[in-house]
């Protein structure tokens, strides 16, 4: 089939019909037959990819650790191999090792002990309305991932240290949407930099009927950018814990889908049009909502457009843009998650006490960590 269809395109070629067609301006012969050999390969490697990520699952046995597996398919392997972005530093030598090591559920926290059930020194004696933490919620394990999702609090604690990975994908959105966007949409309240936060009331009302909140958080999101209109973004990061949502062990993306549906429920008391509204979802382990990545996509191209239109003219060229400005932003955003991630399960990879304490204390001792 493709010998034939490669003679159909020579044979184009030679009376003049490949030159006068519209939509092949740009291309030759030889870079559209190898653009269908690369998609072929493309896809291959997809059904062979998601073919393997099968296999490894059925053989997980832990919830947990599926859920974690899951949590790092597609996206969530961008910054194995992505170069940092202009002005952003890249992962440390001690970031990508604690990253590489929690995800192949190697250990992180010094001293564990696999021989029992730990809970984390940081969180087990919290009470909550008097009654204390579920044993689930403050299991410690291995690879160091109970962090991102430890009750400890303070803002030294890793409840502040959440807020901070809220933070920093934030402004890490910003850089990475403020080049892809159309010049005149940078004006004052679109896609500024800074801490200050858009107010929804200062685009889109209340709805009838319902009593207008004093102005609090509930009022505000985190990213405003024009498209038409103002279109307010709100940046979530969430970690997929299978007690509280069990589709977490099953399906990859689960916790940033259910995620993005909070987030569309907190913003429906506002009378904003369809669309208009965007949760950015992602994962600790990388994965983004698909309907964040369908954002990315078109943002793209109406930056790409001109006037009210929302795609560009497609050229060669264009194509080539579109790729890089949007393979641009998802390697801001998933270096900024694995920066968080890595940094949060560096400060916990000490949580548990020393060999020495235990014996001062007289606990029994816990194995070395392997590579601490």
């Amino acid at each position: 089939m493709l010998s034939y269809g490669g003679a159909l395109l020579r044979r184009a070629e030679a009376d003049g019909t490949f030159a006068g067609c519209d939509a092949l301006k740009g291309h030759t012969v030889a870079n559209l037959l190898l653009a269908s050999v690369e998609r072929v390969q493309r896809k291959l490697s997809v059904i062979a990819g998601t073919a393997a990520a099968a296999d490894v699952v059925g053989r997980i046995v832990a919830p947990e650790e599926k859920a974690w597996f899951l949590s790092g398919k597609d996206d969530g392997a961008n910054f194995l191999t992505a170069y940092a972005p202009r002005g952003t530093a890249p992962l440390t030598d001690n970031q990508y090792t604690a990253l590489v090591r929690a995800r192949l559920n190697l250990t992180v926290v010094r001293g564990f002990d696999d021989a029992a059930a730990q809970a984390c020194p940081s969180c087990s004696d919290i009470m909550r309305n008097g009654v204390p933490l579920a044993g689930h919620v403050t299991r410690l394990r291995r690879n160091g991932t109970h962090a991102l999702h430890c009750q400890q609090p303070g803002r030294g604690g890793n409840l502040g240290r959440r807020t901070t990975q809220h933070h920093r994908v934030k402004f890490a959105l910003v850089e990475a949407l403020r080049p892809c966007a159309r010049a005149a949409d940078l004006h004052e309240g679109f896609l500024q930099r800074g801490p200050g936060e858009p107010k929804v009331t200062d685009y889109y009302p209340y709805k009838a009927g319902v009593v207008a909140a004093p102005d609090t958080d509930n009022n505000r999101a985190d990213i405003a950018v024009n498209m038409n209109g103002a279109c307010l973004l709100d940046v979530v990061v969430s970690h997929p814990v299978p007690n509280t949502n069990p589709a977490c062990a099953a399906v990859a993306g689960a916790a940033a889908a259910s995620a993005h549906e909070d987030k569309i429920k907190h913003y429906s008391i506002f009378d904003i049009p369809v669309g208009k509204c965007v949760p950015l979802s992602f994962e600790t382990g990388g994965c983004f909502d698909p309907r964040t990545l369908s954002f990315f996509k078109a943002f793209v191209k109406f930056g790409l457009a001109s006037g009210a239109e929302t795609q560009p003219a497609w050229d060669a060229a264009t194509r080539i843009e579109y790729n890089t400005r949007l393979r641009s932003i998802c390697v801001y955003v998933s270096l900024a998650i694995a920066r968080s991630v890595a940094d949060t399960l560096l400060a916990n990879a000490s949580v548990l006490p020393s060999r020495t304490l235990r014996a001062v204390v007289g606990g029994p001792p816990g194995p070395v960590c392997a590579g601490a």
